[in-house]
């Protein structure tokens, strides 16, 4: 994928709240969570309040801040995700692809699991307003 273009890159930077390393996370990413496709620039909540850039290896676990070790996230799967170390599942723990991978695959879980909470919730809730 070809990088942004020289104007593009210095708008982004001058007038948008991108920081030169923002601008290249983003583009690689092309504006998605990279853990659940969010389209980032798909509203303005999503654009305002719900991306992030995220160490895919944690800094409290070794892992360094390097541009290859950053991922564009939105504020959901960042909150999901924490500390925890894709290393521990990813089929090479070096390759980016299968690190970040590995921590799509665990948010889907952690997700599905907040969803069950959530139905169970949303059941008790609507059962007691029904009384």
């Amino acid at each position: 994928m070809a990088a942004p273009s020289d104007d593009l890159r210095r708008l982004l930077i001058s007038r948008y709240r991108y920081g030169p390393d923002m601008v290249d996370i983003a583009w690689r990413a092309h504006f998605q969570c990279e853990y659940c496709d969010k389209d980032l620039l798909g509203s303005v909540d999503a654009y305002e309040w719900h991306w992030e850039r995220e160490h895919v290896v944690p800094t409290v676990r070794g892992g360094d801040d390097a541009l290859h070790n950053w991922a564009l996230a939105c504020r959901t799967c960042n909150q999901f995700k924490g500390a925890w170390d894709p290393r521990s599942d990813a089929t090479s723990p070096t390759d980016r692809d299968a690190l970040v991978a590995s921590a799509r695959a665990y948010i889907q879980r952690r997700r599905a699991e907040r969803g069950s909470e959530l139905d169970v919730v949303r059941g008790l809730i609507l059962a007691e307003l029904d009384r």
